[in-house]
């Protein structure tokens, strides 16, 4: 759902970039648990209580980036998308 709504709202080199990005994160994660590093966060509460501080910080960063950009920056569309295509594919979803 995440890969077809980034599409949607921001074109195929969005909806590329995010499949991308969620491939190269199970990726990240699945060598992750290869090489026992999910064991050693399930058994060092001081690695683990760091990643969780870590998740944290990244998230409230994410947070104030979003909060502090202009809105008008947020709001305009990606240059790139067509918009006639884009609108006749949302018009054979409704």
């Amino acid at each position: 759902m995440y890969i077809l709504g980034r599409n949607l709202t921001g074109g195929l080199r969005a909806g590329v970039a995010a499949a991308l990005g969620i491939t190269a994160g199970s990726i990240v994660h699945t060598l992750a648990a290869a090489t026992g590093l999910s064991l050693l966060l399930a058994t060092s509460p001081l690695a683990f209580s760091a990643l969780k501080l870590a998740g944290g910080a990244y998230l409230i960063f994410l947070g104030a980036r979003l909060l502090f950009t202009s809105s008008s920056k947020r709001l305009q569309p990606d240059p790139q998308v067509k918009p006639a295509r884009r609108s006749v594919w949302l018009a054979r979803c409704r």
